[in-house]
């Protein structure tokens, strides 16, 4: 190794999965391109981690998106981008990019968009509240001004205009202390959509990830749901999109079931907009059972309650028998 790589190894192996996924930067990608050249292991193992990941798809079946995900898509698309001067060339051949099957790259486009999308509908909802009690603190404050000023030029109406001012100060202070907490369930909200986004990506990025479609029983219906399944089955995060609003404080429930026998894997709530997602973390691996089942519990007419089938998926063992 010469005195121009620091950064790298005799064999690089903590960059090679990176380097097969194009998220190295690009120092570290000429670097690992360079000790390719002259590596016949890590050439070998690089090839291996493309074959991996290019049979992705397989696992997949051959399922169109919703047609309210497509909107959402286009939406996204036809915001304006700016876009930055080329960079100069610096000569060096262009980079291998990673593709996966014709059905994987469209559900991880999916993915990050409808992400995307709620993330930016959360936003722009939190800026509209905050901005609409600005304004109404701007009028409060504006009434207090009136006020004192009517209490120095009519003293018969002092004690009156003193206890409406005080009045005022309440509400000022009632409607701050409404406008931090807003702030602050909203700031929360966007950090567990950022913590989904990433628990996703994650997902994604490994090559061992199967995905699998939810759907409802019988095909009818607009409602769907993604369970991306990965570090060797045991963890896993579910993304349901489209859902009918469940009874108050009664979430849709998620069942791994094997041999007629089901184990409860969590529940997951949804929006207003049907959208939900759950991270999982089971005892034991996915491929271990036979269904993913997702439930909704309801009111019968006895008074009893009933369970609904909403959303399943068949598990296919996977190729490595884990």
């Amino acid at each position: 190794m010469s005195a121009t790589e620091p950064n790298i190894p005799s064999h690089p192996d903590e960059l090679l999965e990176a380097f097969a996924l194009d998220a190295l930067e690009d120092d570290e990608y000429l670097q690992v391109e360079q000790h390719l050249d002259s590596c016949a292991r890590c050439r070998g193992y690089v090839a291996q981690l493309h074959q991996t990941t290019s049979g992705l798809g397989l696992f997949l079946d051959q399922a169109m998106p919703p047609v309210a995900l497509g909107l959402r898509i286009r939406q996204a698309l036809a915001a304006p981008v700016e876009t930055g001067p080329n960079p100069p060339s610096t000569g060096v051949s262009a980079r291998r990019r990673f593709t996966t099957p014709q059905l994987a790259m469209p559900l991880a486009a999916v993915l990050m968009l409808s992400l995307f999308s709620l993330s930016l509908f959360m936003n722009i909802q939190a800026t509209g509240r905050m901005d609409q009690m600005e304004r109404t603190s701007s009028t409060v404050t504006a009434q207090m001004d009136q006020m004192e000023r009517a209490g120095s030029t009519v003293t018969a109406q002092l004690g009156q205009a003193m206890a409406e001012t005080k009045r005022l100060e309440e509400d000022k202070e009632a409607l701050t202390a409404q406008l931090a907490a807003a702030a602050s369930t909203d700031v929360s909200q966007m950090m567990d959509t950022i913590q989904d986004i990433q628990a996703a990506s994650y997902l994604l990025a490994l090559p061992e990830t199967r995905p699998l479609v939810l759907k409802p029983p019988g095909g009818a219906g607009e409602s769907h749901g993604v369970l991306l399944v990965g570090d060797q089955g045991n963890r896993a995060f579910l993304m349901i999109s489209d859902m009918a609003q469940p009874p108050p404080r009664r979430p849709y429930q998620v069942w791994l079931v094997r041999d007629g026998r089901r184990m409860w894997a969590g529940q997951v709530a949804v929006d207003s907009t049907g959208w939900g997602s759950l991270a999982l973390q089971t005892p034991e691996p996915v491929s271990q059972f036979e269904w993913v089942n997702l439930t909704m519990t309801e009111d019968s007419g006895s008074g009893g309650r009933t369970e609904t089938m909403v959303l399943r998926s068949r598990i296919e063992p996977s190729p490595e028998g884990r």
